[in-house]
């Protein structure tokens, strides 16, 4: 299993580089239509990512040999146990993932080239980590993995 893990590192440090290139660019559209919304934007981002880190990656078994590195040792702060996660948590972890995702929707559409930078590289992150990290995580609690086991979507059932 070490092994494993130690070669998901670099699909799953290169998902969240991917997916902060897309945040990033985002976060500069928006400032280039406003600094208020750029600064609101960048602040719901960071707040979102720190909610993802306590409601979801605190709870995790994989923390310590996270694959997605810096994720796990923010979420070693947290001294959760791993267990199945709350309607509380998974709402948490929706709200944020929608406000980073959704919020910036409306003022990269009308830039049609950014929108599909956007979707594009987040796209790939999500790839990565379904390709990559879900077949060999061990968290028996984690939603995405149960979806993608089911639908044999990283290669494992197949």
């Amino acid at each position: 299993m070490r092994k494993t893990v130690r070669r998901n590192k670099i699909p799953g440090v290169s998902s969240l580089l991917l997916f902060f290139i897309a945040v990033s660019m985002a976060g500069v559209r928006l400032f280039h239509v406003s600094c208020w919304l750029g600064i609101f934007y960048i602040a719901a981002a960071c707040i979102g990512a720190w909610r993802i880190i306590h409601s979801f990656c605190a709870g995790c078994p994989c923390k310590t040999e996270c694959a997605h590195v810096l994720p796990g040792k923010a979420a070693m702060r947290y001294r959760r146990k791993p267990r199945p996660y709350t309607g509380l948590e998974m709402a948490e972890l929706s709200i944020a993932m929608t406000l980073i995702m959704g919020l910036p929707q409306i003022w990269l559409w009308q830039q049609f080239y950014l929108f599909l930078f956007f979707w594009t590289v987040c796209l790939t992150a999500v790839a990565l980590v379904i390709g990559n990290i879900c077949r060999s995580c061990s968290n028996e609690y984690c939603p995405v993995k149960r979806m993608v086991m089911i639908k044999g979507l990283s290669g494992e059932l197949q």
